[in-house]
């Protein structure tokens, strides 16, 4: 992956390369990546990858050695009306770990439908490997709340209780105004530098869920969360340059 950009008296070029991950993360149900009716869709070819090269920022070269990347694809029709999206694959002590979640909240006409929550952890050296939260018949057991400097989940099963917490401050969020298909704006509020907090429990052979694992990641994960508005606690505006070249 290589480019560059430039505007505003700014450069950044990149020039980066990894080796491709062994398997295609979906954040959706399968069936919902078959025909036409959601109107986004997101996929990750390479959730949990390692990146080397390098980024220059102003003439100020960063070099990446084993530097953790995910790379994600969006595409559809129109975002959803109200939205969060967390990634971390930088755990302390836990390289092998990463974490996807994804909140949805649909409209259909005028009426706004409950919260779909939506979530993969991959483990390293664990059995099991992964814990999703993703088929439709899972949905009802997962719940989030998220808004600015804070995303919040809580998903269990007849075997796992997962509660995953990321923050930041409202100054390590940069707001975007996006513009759909149709016309209509959405405002994206986004940190890469957030703390996350993933504490797993398994459930014993006597029916109680104990605490299992536990992974930390400090100022490495990044959370977003989408709406029909910006809030104005979030101050960093991302701002559009034309590039000249």
């Amino acid at each position: 992956m290589k480019g560059a950009l430039s505007g505003a008296g700014h450069s950044v070029a990149w020039d980066l390369r990894w080796q491709p991950a062994p398997r295609l993360h979906r954040h959706l149900p399968d069936a919902a990546y078959r025909g036409k009716w959601a109107d986004t869709q997101v996929l990750s070819p390479n959730l949990n990858v390692y990146a080397r090269g390098s980024i220059t920022v102003d003439g100020e070269s960063y070099e990446l050695d084993a530097a953790p990347l995910g790379q994600t694809h969006l595409w559809g029709r129109k975002h959803a009306y109200s939205w969060a999206w967390s990634h971390c694959n930088a755990f302390a002590g836990d390289r092998g770990a990463a974490l996807e979640t994804l909140t949805v909240r649909l409209r259909r006409g005028s009426v706004v439908l409950p919260k779909l929550t939506l979530l993969s952890l991959y483990l390293d050296g664990s059995e099991p490997d992964k814990i999703e939260f993703r088929d439709f018949w899972k949905l009802p057991l997962a719940r989030s709340e998220y808004g600015t400097g804070r995303y919040h989940l809580l998903a269990a099963d007849a075997q796992f209780k997962i509660e995953i917490e990321l923050t930041c401050r409202p100054d390590d969020m940069v707001l975007a105004e996006y513009v759909d298909p149709d016309g209509d704006p959405v405002f994206c509020h986004n940190t890469e530098c957030a703390d996350a907090r993933v504490t797993i429990h398994r459930r014993s052979t006597f029916g109680r869920f104990h605490e299992w694992r536990t992974l930390h990641s400090e100022r490495g994960a990044h959370f977003e969360w989408g709406a029909r508005a910006g809030d104005p606690l979030v101050r960093k505006w991302h701002l559009a340059v034309d590039d000249k070249r």
